[in-house]
């Protein structure tokens, strides 16, 4: 591509775009490298599968600023706090104003509603997610979100991977699998959940063959939770 087009397309200066090829050449490395030559803008590429991880490590850093990501991460904390947070605190946290942090805990509010979670306090005295774990684990599982999701060490995902191979289950359900897994085993130390009643009845589902499955991975995990490491708790 030309400079000119590229400086026209960015809206800057070919100073500009000069500048900014020096400062992705150094972020680049050794993967890759931008030549500028007789005016135009050549990229190439010498170590492919480096390089590509460079650029959605450069995506990842683009997008995380945004209102929404924002919003997402401001989800994370309520759900994983364990006692009130300070509406200074994360609005510092976050680089934004008191009220842009009110206006996307507002947001917030309405996304918990259809799990009857609700944020409440004092400004002042600090805020918190409240509602039942259960419902806190469904928001996690139903609003699909690299946020949201919990890491999972990965000999519990090859262990899921082969339960999936053994019970021919579709690439789609064994991604669910992780993602369960992974919620139930990072909060089952700092937020256990409780049998007090408001728990999903599990005897309307106790009888199907997904219901089965299911079952049956979670007494293989918890057999082998002490290989694992995993956390004591339910899965």
């Amino acid at each position: 591509m030309s400079l000119d087009d590229l400086a026209n397309q960015c809206s800057v200066t070919k100073r500009t775009i000069r500048n900014d090829v020096a400062l992705l050449n150094q972020t680049l490395r050794s993967t890759a490298e931008i030549h500028l030559n007789k005016g135009h803008c050549i990229l190439q590429i010498h170590h492919g599968q480096a390089y590509r991880k460079v650029v959605a490590a450069l995506k990842r850093q683009q997008t995380t600023g945004t209102p929404e990501n924002r919003v997402k991460r401001l989800a994370a904390q309520l759900l994983d706090a364990t006692h009130p947070l300070l509406i200074d605190d994360l609005s510092e946290q976050f680089n934004v104003s008191r009220s842009t942090l009110v206006s996307d805990l507002n947001h917030l509010r309405i996304t918990f509603e259809p799990y009857d979670l609700e944020v409440k306090g004092k400004p002042n005295q600090g805020i918190q997610l409240q509602g039942s774990e259960w419902e806190k684990r469904l928001y996690i599982l139903q609003n699909k979100d690299q946020v949201l999701d919990q890491p999972l060490d990965q000999k519990v995902v090859a262990f899921i991977h082969q339960f999936a191979v053994d019970h021919v289950l579709v690439e789609a359900t064994e991604r669910e699998f992780i993602r369960y897994v992974g919620v139930v085993v990072n909060r089952s130390m700092k937020h256990p959940l409780r049998n007090d009643g408001s728990a999903f009845d599990s005897d309307v589902i106790r009888h199907s063959k997904e219901y089965a499955v299911v079952d049956e991975l979670a007494g293989s995990l918890e057999k082998s939770a002490a290989c694992f490491q995993l956390q004591n708790g339910p899965l």
